[in-house]
């Protein structure tokens, strides 16, 4: 599913698919990881995951109220992963 996600992440310039995709990433990311929440404990991978939903998102958000709050929830979920990973190296 990454890699497939990836290869569509690459044409740009469609809003529809870019938010579509920034939607995929966050739910992939959800599943590698969420704190409290059973997952598959990668808050690396999910990191990732959330920074490039925020990036493909970006440029779109003008003064849309909705994305501008669907990109603030994924702000919070990068920074949960990061605190995530920061637990696992100090193991």
């Amino acid at each position: 599913a990454q890699s497939y996600l990836d290869s569509l992440a690459s044409e740009r310039n469609d809003r529809a698919l870019e938010l579509e995709l920034a939607s995929a990433y966050e739910k992939v990311a959800a599943v590698q990881y969420q704190a409290g929440v059973a997952s598959l404990g990668r808050p690396t991978d999910a990191a990732r995951n959330y920074a490039k939903a925020i990036a493909l998102r970006e440029k779109w958000l003008g003064n849309d109220p909705v994305l501008h709050a669907t990109q603030s929830s994924s702000y919070l979920q990068l920074a949960n992963a990061q605190a995530g990973n920061e637990g696992v190296e100090r193991q």
